[in-house]
């Protein structure tokens, strides 16, 4: 009996020498691992707020400063952060809707980011606002229940590419301004070129046609010619034609009202150079040039011109009498 009782004895010991020594070596793995945890917190930590962008921990939902890297204090002015909720420590960004964005952030334990987002952040404590653009990613933390802790927010200032950028949009923008006006003298020089008005003489002037003449340029040629009456108290103009080498009833029909347009402004349209097709032409179609002089060439309609106009010369000599009317 007492043999027995002693061998309980001995297990028993032994038993708690044994799960004293298991808990001694469990308490030095948990010290261990502990240990190594926290070692790679603070190297993450170390890392966290050393990425070139701003980084802080905002604790619990008064988002509290905890954590705040150098890049986000300077963001923020250098303002004193760390142990101030965040809508005492930079109240200017309550107005601007960030505040109820993290609160959502921490009810939902949802991420969100933006990028390009204009703040109005003040410059120090008692400092003006300045405007600053910025890229940031709002992130919620998690206990091991699942719980939302706090919200880890990284920032990155992108004030001077949105200033380039700018830049680079008021450059295009003056590019495409300066097309455009490039691109309307170059469409009046054409239009100069297609409808040429050139002064012969006192009270005489020649337009010169040469091509198709479609609506739009029997328009101009209608403004251009009156513009040159007016401009030049042209008595006669001369609409040369030789160049032109099909003309139709429309056609025909905008050449017939600018002549009685210009004789409203009291010049005579004289058309000159009309090809022996284009005669056919307009025959065929049955055309009323009745009320507009016609002549065979330039050269014939400047003479007519010049007997309709009466003579500016200083020159003392009497000049010969011309006849005055048509050929």
């Amino acid at each position: 009996m007492d043999v027995e009782l002693a061998l309980e004895a001995d297990t028993h010991d032994h038993l708690v020498a044994s799960l004293r020594s298991e808990r001694d070596h469990l308490r030095e793995e948990l010290a261990r691992v502990r240990e190594t945890v926290q070692a790679e917190q603070r190297h993450a930590l170390h890392l966290l707020m050393g990425i070139p962008a701003g980084v802080c921990y905002l604790r619990g939902p008064g988002m509290v400063y905890e954590l705040a890297n150098s890049r986000y204090l300077a963001l923020t002015g250098s303002r004193p952060l760390l142990g101030k909720p965040l809508r005492e420590a930079l109240p200017e960004i309550t107005a601007q809707g960030f505040v109820d964005i993290l609160d959502e952030v921490y009810r939902s334990a949802t991420v969100y980011s933006a990028a390009d987002v204009l703040v109005l952040l003040q410059e120090g404590e008692n400092g003006p606002l300045r405007e600053k653009w910025l890229d940031f990613v709002y992130q919620p933390m998690c206990s091991p229940a699942g719980n939302v802790e706090g919200i880890l927010v990284l920032v990155v200032e992108v004030t001077e590419k949105m200033l380039e950028r700018r830049k680079v949009e008021q450059l295009n923008a003056e590019r495409t301004a300066l097309q455009q006006e490039l691109i309307r003298t170059q469409q009046a020089a054409l239009r100069e070129l297609a409808t040429p008005l050139v002064p012969l003489a006192d009270g005489v002037i020649a337009m010169p046609l040469v091509g198709a003449i479609d609506t739009e340029r029997a328009a101009q040629i209608m403004e251009t010619l009156l513009d040159g009456v007016t401009a030049q108290s042209a008595r006669v103009a001369l609409l040369d034609v030789t160049g032109v080498r099909t003309v139709d009833t429309q056609v025909a029909g905008a050449l017939i009202r600018t002549a009685r347009a210009a004789q409203l402004l009291g010049a005579e349209v004289v058309l000159t150079g009309l090809s022996p097709v284009v005669s056919r032409t307009l025959v065929s179609l049955g055309v009323d040039f009745s009320t507009i002089t016609t002549l065979r060439s330039l050269q014939m309609g400047l003479a007519y011109a010049l007997r309709k106009t009466p003579e500016t010369t200083d020159d003392p000599a009497p000049h010969p009498r011309r006849h005055r009317g048509r050929l």
